[in-house]
C-alpha cells in the first residue's frame, strides 16, 4: 500500500514539473553557421574549384553555378528584414562580414583558377613561338 502511495505522489510530481517548464525559444544564431565555419567552407570550396578549373576549363560548367548560388544564398539571408535584424541583433556585423568573405572566397577560387589556367595556356603557347 505504501509503495502504491509513493508511486502516486512521483507521477503527481512528474507530472507538476512538466507543467512548470517554462516555454523554449530558439535564436536564429542557433541554425545558422557559425562564422569560423563561414570562412573554412568558403576556402575549402574555393580551393577545391580552383584546382578544378586549372586542370580543365570544362570544370567551369560545375564552378560558376556553385559561384553564383554562393552569391545568392549570402544574398538572400541577408536581404529578409526580420533574419537581417537577428543575425545583427545575436551575431554582429561580423557574421555579416563572414557570410559575404565566404561567397567571396569560393568566386575568388574560380577567378584565380580560370586566370592560372589561361596564363599557363598563353605563356605555353609563347614560347613555342619562339623556338
Amino acid at each position: 500500500m505504501e509503495s502504491d502511495v509513493a508511486s502516486l505522489k512521483l507521477s503527481w510530481a512528474w507530472l507538476i514539473l512538466l507543467c512548470m517548464v517554462p516555454p523554449a525559444a530558439a535564436e536564429v544564431a542557433d541554425k545558422m553557421s557559425s562564422q569560423p565555419s563561414l570562412y573554412v567552407s568558403g576556402a575549402l570550396v574555393g580551393a577545391i574549384l580552383l584546382v578544378l578549373v586549372r586542370w580543365s576549363k570544362w570544370a567551369n560548367v560545375v564552378a560558376l553555378p556553385v559561384a553564383l548560388f554562393s552569391i545568392i544564398g549570402a544574398y538572400d539571408t541577408l536581404s529578409d528584414q526580420a533574419l537581417m535584424q537577428a543575425i545583427s541583433a545575436e551575431q554582429g556585423a561580423g557574421y555579416i562580414w563572414a557570410l559575404w568573405a565566404s561567397a567571396a572566397l569560393i568566386v575568388a577560387g574560380v577567378v584565380i583558377g580560370n586566370v592560372w589556367r589561361w596564363r599557363a595556356r598563353h605563356t605555353a603557347s609563347r614560347s613555342h613561338v619562339e623556338v
